[in-house]
C-alpha cells in the first residue's frame, strides 16, 4: 500500500511540472509564430521548416500535458520519448537547429523522466536520448561548424532561453517539493510517532475496556439476580442470563430481543398482569427507586427493584433487577404455619384431632388429593390408621379404615430409609407396590410418604397424594418431613396423654365395675343363700304335701286346700329360681339350640305381651351358629328386654327392633359390657333390642341391673336383674347404648356351641316302681331328711339320717355294704358336701351318690372334684325323686347282698 506521504508529494511533483509544461508550450508556440513569420519573410525556408519543429514542438508538449494530466506519466514519457527521437534525427539531417533543440529537450526529458519513470526504464531512455543527442550534434559539428551565424541561431538561443526557464521553475518546484517532502516526512515521522503512540494508548484503552467490560459481564452474569436494561423507550438493550433463567424465557425469544414479545411472554406467567404492566409503565415515567413483589401463577414469587440510569445527568433509561424469593416467603410461610401448628397441636386433647390439624396444615402448604395418616403401636407392631380421605364423586371423603393387621414392605421401607417421592407418568403404565385406599379405580400420579419421627424414632408415617402428574417436587417432599418431624413429638405426647388418660378412665371404669360387681356379688350370694335356704324349705313343704295327698282321699275337704298350698309354693319355688337366675346360679337345662327359630316359636307369645301402638320390626341375620344353654331362660331374656322396649316407649306410636347376628368383638368392646367384661375377644352370636323410647341417661345406666330398681311405678320386679343373671350363668355379655330422647340398645352377646349335642333321652313313664336296700340321707334340714326318709319308705327304701357330714360319714362307714344310695346336699355348714363326697368315695367308691342342691347342676358341679352319680335340684317332689333314683339305680332295684 502506497504512503499517504509519497502520494502527497508525487502530486506535488505533478503539479509543477503541469505548470511548467503548460508555461513551455506557450514560449513555444510564441517562438514558432515568430520564426514561422521570420521564415515567410525572409523567405527562408530554414525558418520554416524550425518553426513547423517548434510547432511540432509545441502540439507535442499539448499532447503530454493532456496525458499527464490522466496521470499516465510513464507510458507519456516512454512514447513522447520515442516520438521525439525520431523527430530529432528528421530534423537533423534537414536542418543544423534541430541538434540543440532535441539537445535542451534530451535534457528537460531527462529531468522530467528522472522524476517520474522507475529507474530501469530511466536508464534505457537516457541511454538511447544521449546516444541520438551526440550523433546528431557529431553531424552539426561536422558539416555546420564553419557556417556563419545564421539567423536560426538566435531563434535557438530563444529557445533555449525559454527551455533553461523551464528547466529552473522545474528545479525550483522539484526544490519546494523536496523541501515540501521532507517537511511531510519529517511531519509523518511525527504524526508515525503520534500514531504509534496512540495506537498504544488505544490499546491499552482497548485492554482496559475490554477488562472492564469483561468485569462488568462477569459480574452481571455471576448475580443470583436477573437485571434488566432499557432505555427511554422501553427498548430491550442488554439482560443477563439469569434473567432468561428465572423468566424461563425461550432461547429463539432471548435471541429476538423483542421487548413486546418479552412483555406478553412475562405477563402470560403472572397471577394479576394487567397490574403488573400498569405498575411498570408508572415506574417508567417515575424517578424514583422502588422495590415490589410479582407473585406467578406456578406459586413462584420475585421481589422487582428498579431505579434510573443516568448519563452526565440525564436519564437514558431504567435498569430492572429480579430476585426470585420463592422460597424465602415459602419458609416464612412455613415457618409461621408451623408456629400455628404447634400452638394448634399444644391444645389437642387426642390423636384424631392432631391428626385433622396436621392434615390440614400439609394442605394448606402442599394441596393434596388424598392423605392418610398412620401411627406406629409398639404393643401390637402395627401401623393404626387414624384418619384417611380421599376424592369420592368430587368431594373429600373420610375413609373408614381397619387397623393393619402388620406392617407392609412400603411403610418398613419408609420408616426405615425415609421419605419417598413417586411420580407417575399417565402414560408408562409402570406400576409399584402402593398402599390402596379410598377410590382406588384411579391410582395417584404423584405421591409422597414421610415417616412421622420423634427425634430418630418413627413414630408414624403421613402421606398426601394428587391425582395430576409430577405435582410435587423434592423441596416439597421436604417441606412434607419438616412438617411431620415437627409433630412427631407433640403427636407421641398426646397419645400418651390419651392413653393415659384412656388407662385413668378404665381403671376408674374398671372400679366401678369391680364396685357394681362386688355389689351384685353380695347381692347374687346373697340371693342364692337365701334361695338355697327358701329351696330346703320349699322341698319340706311340697314333699309332705305330697305325702299328705297321697293319704287322704279325693273327695277329702283338705285335698283343695293343699292344692292351693301347693300352687303357692310352686309361686315361691318360681321366685326362688329368678333370685338364683339373677345370681348367675339358676338351674339350667342346657341344650343346643338355633336363636331364630327359637324367637320365631314365641313370636305370638310377645305380640300378645306388648301394647298394640309398639310395632316389633324383626331383623334375623341367616345362617346362626347354634348356642347351648338353657331355651327357657333365654326366652325370659328375650320377653324381659321386650317389655322393658315397650314401657321405655310409652304410650305413644314407637317401634322395637329385634335383631340378631354374629360378629367379632374385641377386648375393648367387651370392657364396656354390664357383665362379660373379663371375656375374650373372638366370635359372639348376639341378641339386640333398639327401642326409640324416652332412653336414659348414665346415672339411670348405672343402676338398672340393681334387683327390684326401676323408673316406672309398675316395675319392681327383677327383669333386667335376672336378664343380667341369666347372661352370667350362659358366660355371656350385655352392652348397653342410650341417649335421652332417643332410644336405647341393648345388645345380649351369647358364646356359640362348640360341637352339637347328644339328642335328648326320652322322658320315662309314670309306670309303678318299688326300691329296695337300704339309702342314707346326709341334709342339715332334719325336717327335710325326715321328709325324704317317708318318700323313701313309700317307694320301699329303707332310709338312714344324717344332719351334718360327720354323722353321715359315720353311718356310711358301718352300713356301706347294705347301702344302695346315698342323698347327699352339697350345702351344709361345718363339712362341705364335697368334702363329705370325697370321704365316702375314700371309704367305698362302689356306692353311687346322689347330689341334692337348691343350685343350678352346673354351679353344682363346679364346686366339687369328685364323680357324683346325679343329681337332684330342690325343690322336688316324688316325681323328681323317683326319676332321679330311676337315671341312677336303673328301673330294677336288686338289694345288695351282705
Amino acid at each position: 500500500m502506497t504512503n499517504p506521504i509519497i502520494k502527497i508529494h508525487r502530486s506535488e511533483q505533478i503539479a509543477h511540472l503541469d505548470r511548467a509544461l503548460v508555461l513551455s508550450s506557450w514560449a513555444m508556440l510564441a517562438l514558432a509564430i515568430v520564426t514561422l513569420v521570420a521564415g515567410v519573410t525572409q523567405q527562408s525556408s530554414h525558418l520554416q521548416y524550425l518553426g513547423g519543429i517548434v510547432l511540432s514542438a509545441f502540439v507535442l508538449a499539448r499532447i503530454e500535458l493532456a496525458l499527464l494530466r490522466r496521470r499516465l506519466v510513464k507510458w507519456t514519457m516512454i512514447l513522447i520519448h520515442f516520438a521525439l527521437n525520431l523527430l530529432v534525427i528528421s530534423i537533423t539531417v534537414l536542418t543544423p537547429l534541430g541538434i540543440p533543440v532535441i539537445g535542451l529537450y534530451s535534457l528537460i526529458g531527462y529531468v522530467v523522466n528522472a522524476q517520474f519513470v522507475e529507474q530501469g526504464v530511466l536508464r534505457w531512455l537516457t541511454a538511447s536520448s544521449l546516444i541520438v543527442f551526440y550523433a546528431c550534434l557529431l553531424y552539426w559539428l561536422v558539416f555546420y561548424l564553419q557556417e556563419s551565424w545564421p539567423v536560426e541561431l538566435f531563434t535557438l538561443v530563444g529557445f533555449l532561453i525559454s527551455y533553461g526557464v523551464a528547466m529552473l521553475l522545474i528545479k525550483q518546484g522539484h526544490e519546494r517539493s523536496r523541501s515540501l517532502l521532507d517537511r511531510v516526512q519529517s511531519a509523518n515521522l511525527a504524526l508515525e510517532e503520534i500514531r504509534d503512540q496512540l495506537e498504544q494508548q488505544v490499546a491499552t484503552r482497548t485492554e482496559e475496556l475490554g477488562r472492564i467490560v469483561s468485569l462488568l459481564r462477569a459480574t452481571l452474569e455471576s448475580t443470583t439476580d436477573g437485571i434488566l436494561v432499557v432505555d427511554t423507550s422501553r427498548k430491550f438493550v442488554v439482560a443477563n442470563q439469569k434473567f432468561y433463567d428465572l423468566w424461563r424465557v425461550p432461547q429463539e425469544l432471548a435471541e429476538a430481543r423483542d421487548t413486546q414479545q418479552l412483555l406478553v411472554f412475562i405477563g402470560n406467567q403472572l397471577i394479576q398482569p394487567d397490574e403488573y404492566y400498569a405498575r411498570t409503565e408508572s415506574l417508567h415515567i417515575s424517578l424514583d427507586s422502588t422495590t415490589d413483589i410479582v407473585a406467578f401463577k406456578d406459586g413462584r414469587v420475585f421481589e422487582r427493584y428498579t431505579q434510573p440510569q443516568y448519563i452526565d445527568g440525564q436519564q437514558v433509561g431504567r435498569v430492572w433487577s429480579f430476585r426470585d424469593i420463592t422460597q424465602r416467603v415459602r419458609a416464612e410461610r412455613r415457618s409461621a404455619i408451623l408456629t400455628y401448628l404447634g400452638q394448634r397441636l399444644s391444645g389437642a386433647s387426642d390423636v384424631e384431632t392432631a391428626a385433622r390439624i396436621i392434615i390440614g396444615v400439609a394442605d394448606d402448604l402442599l394441596h393434596w388429593e388424598s392423605c392418610y395418616l398412620d401411627l406406629y403401636n409398639v404393643e401390637t407392631n402395627t401401623l393404626d390408621t387414624i384418619i384417611a380421605i380421599d376424592i369420592i364423586d368430587g368431594q373429600r371423603t373420610e375413609i373408614p379404615q381397619m387397623p393393619l393387621a402388620e406392617i407392609g414392605p412400603m411403610e418398613n421401607k419408609i420408616m426405615a430409609e425415609g421419605a419417598l417421592l413417586i411420580l407417575r407418568a399417565p402414560d408408562t403404565g409402570k406400576k409399584h407396590n402402593l398402599i390402596s385406599f379410598g377410590d382406588t379405580t384411579r391410582p395417584s400420579e404423584s405421591l409422597i410418604y414421610v415417616p412421622i419421627r420423634r427425634g430418630n424414632t418413627p413414630v408414624g408415617v403421613l402421606s398426601i397424594q394428587s391425582y395430576q402428574p409430577f405435582a410435587y417436587t423434592h423441596d416439597d417432599v421436604q417441606t412434607l418431613q419438616g412438617l411431620a418431624d415437627h409433630c412427631g413429638a407433640a403427636l407421641e405426647r398426646i397419645a400418651t396423654e390419651e392413653a393415659l388418660r384412656r388407662s385413668v378412665l378404665e381403671g376408674q371404669e374398671l372400679e366401678r365395675k369391680m364396685l357394681e360387681t362386688q355389689k351384685l356379688e353380695s347381692l347374687g350370694v346373697l340371693a342364692g343363700g337365701v334361695a338355697h335356704d327358701f329351696n330346703n324349705l320349699l322341698t319340706v313343704v311340697l314333699g309332705n304335701i305330697y305325702l299328705a295327698q297321697l293319704d287322704l282321699e279325693m273327695e277329702h275337704p283338705a285335698t283343695s286346700s293343699l292344692r292351693q298350698v301347693e300352687r303357692a309354693a310352686r309361686r315361691a319355688a318360681d321366685l326362688t329360681q329368678q333370685m338364683l337366675a339373677y345370681a348367675g346360679k339358676g338351674q339350667l337345662s342346657i341344650q343346643q339350640f338355633d336363636l331364630n327359630t327359637l324367637i320365631v316359636e314365641m313370636e305370638s307369645l310377645l305380640r300378645a305381651s306388648l301394647p298394640r301402638h309398639v310395632r316389633v320390626m324383626e331383623e334375623f341375620a341367616p345362617a346362626l351358629p347354634l348356642i347351648e344353654g338353657d331355651a327357657t331362660q333365654i326366652r325370659q331374656i328375650v320377653m324381659n328386654l321386650l317389655v322393658n322396649a315397650a314401657e321405655a316407649i310409652g304410650e305413644y306410636d314407637g317401634q322395637v327392633v329385634l335383631r340378631t347376628g354374629v360378629a367379632h368383638f374385641e377386648q375393648a368392646a367387651l370392657r364396656q359390657a354390664a357383665v362379660g367384661a373379663n371375656l375374650e375377644a373372638g366370635v359372639y352370636v348376639f341378641l339386640e333390642v333398639c327401642d326409640n323410647g324416652s332412653g336414659m341417661d348414665a346415672a339411670t345406666l348405672r343402676k338398672i341391673f340393681e334387683p327390684f330398681f326401676s323408673t316406672k311405678f309398675t316395675g319392681r320386679g327383677l327383669g333386667l336383674a335376672s336378664v343380667l343373671g341369666i347372661a352370667r350363668s350362659h358366660q355371656g355379655a350385655i352392652l348397653v347404648e342410650s341417649t335421652p330422647g332417643v332410644g336405647t340398645v341393648f345388645q345380649v352377646l351369647l358364646p356359640p356351641a362348640a360341637r352339637a349335642s347328644a339328642p335328648a333321652l326320652p322322658e320315662r313313664g309314670e309306670e309303678r316302681w318299688a326300691g329296695r336296700g337300704a339309702v342314707l340321707v346326709i341334709d342339715d334340714e332334719a325336717a327335710l331328711t325326715s321328709m325324704v326318709g317317708r318318700m323313701l319308705g313309700r317307694f320301699g327304701f329303707e332310709t338312714l339320717a344324717a344332719t351334718d357330714g360327720p354323722q353321715g360319714i359315720a353311718h356310711f362307714r358301718q352300713r356301706a355294704e347294705s347301702l344302695v344310695l346315698v342323698l347327699l346336699d352339697l350345702t351344709m355348714p361345718g363339712m362341705s358336701g364335697q368334702h363329705v363326697l370325697q370321704e365316702l368315695q375314700a371309704i367305698d367308691s362302689t356306692v353311687p351318690i346322689l347330689i341334692m342342691s337348691g343350685y343350678s347342676e352346673q354351679d353344682a358341679r363346679r364346686g366339687f372334684n369328685g364323680e357324683a352319680a346325679g343329681f337332684l335340684h330342690k325343690p322336688f317332689g316324688l316325681g323328681e325323686l323317683r326319676t332321679a333314683i330311676q337315671n341312677v339305680l336303673g328301673s330294677a332295684i336288686v338289694q345288695r347282698e351282705a
